[in-house]
């Protein structure tokens, strides 16, 4: 039998994010991808929100691998900054970069500057 993207959210609705609502409810989650018992996807927060998502993605990843047929999953978990304002304040957002050799850290940078 193949998992669906329903299957999946019907999981995550019973996981509740660190504000009280259900993870399938949250705003949190990129697009689910799930084909031949491999689901994937990522829960993205606020970066000051982080510490206490922590839990929350590895629930996730406990519910989805539960569902028969999953054989496996890769929950990823992206925190960034974000900071928008009006007027003349500088607005600042951040990303998270690996630290590895030959990353594209610098590329990075230099685009997003």
């Amino acid at each position: 039998m193949s998992v669906t993207q329903q299957q999946v959210l019907d999981s995550l609705a019973r996981i509740k994010s660190p504000r009280g609502v259900a993870l399938a409810n949250a705003n949190v989650l990129s697009a689910i991808s799930a084909s031949d018992g491999k689901v994937f996807f990522s829960i993205n927060v606020d970066a000051a929100e982080a510490r206490a998502w922590e839990s929350v993605r590895a629930e996730a990843e406990a519910a989805v691998r539960a569902i028969p047929g999953v054989t496996t999953v890769m929950v990823s978990f992206t925190a960034s900054n974000t900071i928008t304002t009006v007027g003349r304040i500088m607005i600042a957002s951040g990303m998270p970069t690996a630290s590895g050799l030959g990353g594209g850290k610098s590329s990075i940078s230099r685009t997003m500057s």
